[in-house]
């Protein structure tokens, strides 16, 4: 089965290994795209996709620091 086109925050948190209060802090600091649909955060799924590609890259960026 697909996930859907939008997630909730309890969907986000499982995926990034997070508590719920640290995506919506992220949502809120606009670090992680989102919207919010009658007072509840949704985030597309393609925008956690590009976070998690920005993370990757920001990690792997970290590692080439050390050598």
């Amino acid at each position: 089965m697909s996930e859907p086109d939008l997630l909730t925050v309890p969907q986000v948190a499982n995926r990034l290994g997070l508590s719920q209060k640290r995506v919506r802090k992220l949502l809120r600091q606009r670090a992680l795209p989102g919207l919010r649909i009658g007072g509840t955060w949704h985030v597309p799924r393609v925008e956690l996709d590009l976070f998690l590609v920005r993370l990757r890259g920001k990690a792997r960026g970290n590692l080439s620091d050390l050598s």
